[in-house]
């Protein structure tokens, strides 16, 4: 139930989202255990010069202002910190408070160990928003994933959903919405097993506050 100045502007059941949706069992297997890297065994460039340009160059770390700056990203002149930092922040209009938004996750981590993967996304979306100040309220999820009707695609999916749950708990930091995009494949070869965290932060001004200004409920 949602109210707006003592009155319920939006009223939906939960139970039949929650406790009454249909359950899938599809069969899945875990994700075996990686060995740890050995750093004996990696090439290590000569010259780190040349190969910070070479990281720098990569599409993963090169800037990514040319995808931003074709959107609206001041939202009708209420961006406070605009993209390029932890957190973007959002004022908005006719109060004190402000919000602060983060999107994160890293695949590679959750197609090595889903269950950490999951976890490491949950918590990389609550230091963003931390980073900024922010007192972090909630997350959305967007599962994105293979085809889950193989056993090993599904048990990414299961452990990157135990993962996140554990983290979730953890730091009083819930779930309360989300999608999911499955099938996603290319000549069979799935794509790394991505559970996208958005996360959404409360703080009060234009500006973060300190930390000691943070309290739920306000």
């Amino acid at each position: 139930m949602l109210r707006r100045d003592g009155a319920v502007v939006a009223d939906l059941p939960v139970r039949p989202l929650v406790d009454e949706a249909p359950l899938y069992q599809r069969p899945w297997t875990p994700t075996a255990e990686r060995p740890p890297l050995a750093t004996a065994g990696l090439a290590l460039d000569d010259d780190p010069a040349a190969a910070l340009i070479t990281l720098i160059g990569c599409p993963d770390l090169a800037s990514k202002r040319w995808v931003w700056e074709q959107y609206d990203h001041l939202v009708m002149g209420n961006t406070v910190q605009r993209p390029g930092g932890d957190a973007a922040i959002v004022r908005l209009p006719g109060g004190e408070k402000g919000l602060a938004l983060a999107t994160d996750c890293t695949p590679r981590y959750c197609q090595a160990d889903p269950r950490r993967g999951g976890a490491q996304a949950v918590a990389e979306s609550w230091r963003n928003l931390t980073a900024v100040g922010a007192l972090p309220i909630a997350i959305t999820d967007n599962m994105n994933f293979g085809n889950p009707e193989r056993p090993e695609i599904m048990g990414q999916f299961v452990g990157c959903i135990e993962g996140m749950r554990e983290a979730c708990l953890a730091l009083d930091y819930p779930v309360v919405s989300g999608n999911v995009s499955l099938y996603n494949e290319t000549n069979g070869q799935g794509i790394l097993p991505t559970p996208a965290i958005g996360g959404v932060g409360l703080f009060y001004g234009c500006r973060p506050p300190c930390p000691h200004r943070l309290r739920r409920g306000r």
